[in-house]
């Protein structure tokens, strides 16, 4: 299907209720394509949608996504979850450290997210930043989780039923400054971005999501090395 979608995660790993989770099928929906709108797509080969994307400034403002409301309609009548995407590799890394590390726009940046889920009928939200760089990143990202989590919680219903999923890389480095073990109590699912593993920037040709190795020389461009990595600091994380 031409164009549906400009970015899709092809291998989504849930860490928490393993036991009990069912088949995920995830897709991100940019809001800046003209030529592909809610009336496209697919919703009966989809479980969940990120609609991309809410951009925060420092003090927790944001823009975007355009609002459809034919895509909560038409989600909601197939049986699709809709959740708010947050960031995006538009949104400069040091704008969310400056952000996170400011209580007050942390705050505001979590009032905006719930309004705009309240008013709109979205089923959550997805967290997408690219990527926390130091140790002081991963607390500050700790705690708008948890914040994001409880503001949820002590909201209204449906906002204790609605998600909180976040977009993360499989590599050292993008991921050895999330917490994994702590995040794990307070986010529902996490996607893993496992595509742009080949580009101009490599000093040789390959698969753009790559399932294995194969040939490749690099050892860590593909899914099954990404998934590797992930557990691996899981389980470090949980000995810490």
């Amino acid at each position: 299907m031409k164009n549906f979608f400009i970015i899709i995660l092809f291998l989504i790993f849930v860490f928490n209720n393993i036991a009990k989770a069912d088949c995920r099928l995830l897709a991100y929906y940019p809001d800046w394509v003209s030529s592909y709108k809610y009336d496209k797509i697919p919703y009966t080969k989809l479980t969940h949608i990120c609609h991309a994307f809410m951009e925060p400034d420092t003090n927790g403002n944001v823009s975007g996504p355009t609002v459809e409301t034919g895509l909560i309609t038409n989600a909601h009548t197939n049986g699709v979850k809709v959740l708010v995407s947050v960031g995006g590799a538009g949104v400069p890394s040091s704008t969310f450290s400056t952000l996170m590390n400011n209580p007050t726009a942390r705050n505001n940046l979590i009032d905006n997210i719930y309004n705009f889920c309240a008013t709109y009928g979205y089923d959550g939200v997805d967290i997408d930043w690219e990527y926390p760089r130091n140790s002081t990143d991963q607390a500050n990202l700790n705690t708008f989780i948890t914040d994001l989590k409880n503001k949820f919680n002590s909201s209204p219903q449906p906002a204790p039923t609605w998600l909180i999923a976040m977009a993360v890389p499989g590599g050292s480095w993008g991921c050895q400054y999330i917490d994994f073990n702590y995040l794990n109590t307070y986010v529902d699912f996490y996607n893993v971005m496992t595509y742009d593993m080949h580009g101009s920037w490599s000093d040789h040709s390959g698969h753009n999501s790559a399932i294995y190795r194969g040939s490749d020389p690099c050892t860590s461009a593909n899914c099954q090395s990404y998934m590797n990595y992930i557990i691996i600091l899981e389980e470090f994380l949980l000995l810490k």
